[in-house]
């Protein structure tokens, strides 16, 4: 008896073009029917969130804070950030912040720093510290900032600290063994997380880093950044401090990257 050739299973909605078909003709139906599922797979990956491709040039749309608001130190509307949209903006929190009752925003990183130099704050007594005292300048690198912060940041999904919760060690960590190397500046939300892409998810978050006891009286705040890369608009969330509720500075959803950076005091 002769063999018989297996029988392949086509899809019943494919079937009637296989009628008929020289195998040019089929050859260019199954390239097409490729072509085509690689486009839905790709807009469905976009739907889903799954597409992480980034504009080359992020734009800065600020959300507007639901508590009043000062702009380079005098008072505005809060509608008044929708006028930097366009234009980066510090946003600076503070214990006034953290209460609800002014919320200062900054055009420029100098002004913000002014500001800080200008209204110090009671510096910590420095312990003592077997480590060199470090200078640290406008011309320190990123990774020597975060070098000199010691302790976690910690961020959560959702308001009043819930949801998933995603700690990073800041540039370096205390442990009994001494200090060992922390995560650093984390320049990408969507690839921070083993398979998790926390890129306009952050909630609420708090601070629980500070800047090395030979580095005092300067003190440290951690950077939330509104895109990938450390740019566009900057949350500065000051040490040893947390804050619940990110939608009153309008900072909900927003960051896709982290950084460090000290102040004067």
């Amino acid at each position: 008896m002769a063999a018989t050739a297996p029988t392949q299973t086509i899809h019943p909605s494919l079937a009637s073009l296989f009628d008929n078909r020289s195998q040019s003709d089929l050859a260019l139906i199954g390239s097409a029917y490729l072509a085509g599922l690689k486009t839905g797979l790709e807009q469905a990956a976009s739907r889903t969130g799954d597409d992480r491709s980034e504009p080359a040039t992020p734009t800065c749309i600020h959300k507007i804070p639901l508590m009043p608001v000062a702009i380079d130190g005098k008072r505005a509307a809060v509608e008044s950030v929708k006028d930097f949209d366009g234009k980066p903006l510090i946003y600076l929190l503070d214990e006034a912040a953290r209460d609800g009752e002014l919320l200062r925003v900054f055009s420029q990183a100098s002004k913000a720093l002014r500001h800080l130099e200008d209204n110090p704050t009671s510096p910590k007594p420095a312990k003592k510290s077997k480590a060199p005292p470090v200078t640290l300048d406008t011309s320190s690198s990123p990774q020597q900032i975060a070098n000199a912060i010691g302790g976690s940041v910690f961020l959560w999904e959702n308001s009043n600290f819930a949801g998933w919760l995603w700690r990073f060690g800041a540039g370096t960590t205390s442990s009994s063994g001494g200090r060992q190397a922390g995560n650093g500046n984390i320049s990408d939300f969507r690839t921070a997380v083993f398979l998790q892409n926390i890129n306009d998810k952050v909630s609420s978050v708090s601070n629980q880093s500070e800047v090395w006891a030979n580095l005092r009286p300067q003190r440290s705040f951690a950077v939330l950044h509104q895109h990938i890369n450390f740019a566009g608009a900057q949350l500065w969330v000051p040490e040893r401090q947390g804050f619940s509720d990110l939608r009153q500075f309008g900072w909900n959803d927003v960051a896709s990257s982290l950084s460090y950076t000290l102040t004067p005091n």
